[in-house]
C-alpha cells in the first residue's frame, strides 16, 4: 500500500491507537473517518471506493461514523443550497459504503 500511496494510485490515511501522533491525532478508525469526512464524501460522489481495515471490533464504530458523515454532509448541503442533491442524499450515501466500501477485519 505505501509503494501505490507513492505513486499516487491510492491514498492511505492511518489511525493508531498507541501512537495517534504518527495519525493526525486518530487513535481509531471511525475518528479518521470523522477527520477526512470531506473527502469520503467527495470520493463517494466521484465514485470511488474507500477500503477499511481494522480488528474486530470496528464494525459498529464504523456505521456510527458513516451515520455522522451522512449527517454531517446533509446539514452542509442545506446550509449551501442544493450543494447536496435533496432529501435522498443520505440513502444514497448510505448505498455508496455498501456499494463502493470494503473492511478487512484481523485480530
Amino acid at each position: 500500500m505505501d509503494r501505490w500511496a507513492k505513486m499516487g494510485v491510492v491514498d492511505v490515511r492511518y489511525a493508531f491507537s498507541s501512537e495517534s501522533e504518527k495519525s493526525g491525532g486518530c487513535r481509531h478508525v471511525s475518528g479518521r473517518m470523522i477527520q477526512d469526512r470531506e473527502l469520503i464524501v467527495k470520493t463517494w460522489k466521484a465514485g470511488g471506493r474507500v477500503y477499511l481495515c481494522g480488528s474486530r471490533g470496528f464494525a459498529d464504530d464504523v456505521k456510527r461514523a458513516v451515520q455522522s458523515i451522512v449527517d454531517w454532509a446533509g446539514a452542509a448541503g442545506e446550509k449551501d443550497g442544493a450543494k447536496y442533491a435533496s432529501g435522498d442524499f443520505a440513502s444514497r450515501l448510505r448505498d455508496a459504503l455498501q456499494e463502493r466500501a470494503a473492511s478487512d477485519i484481523f485480530d
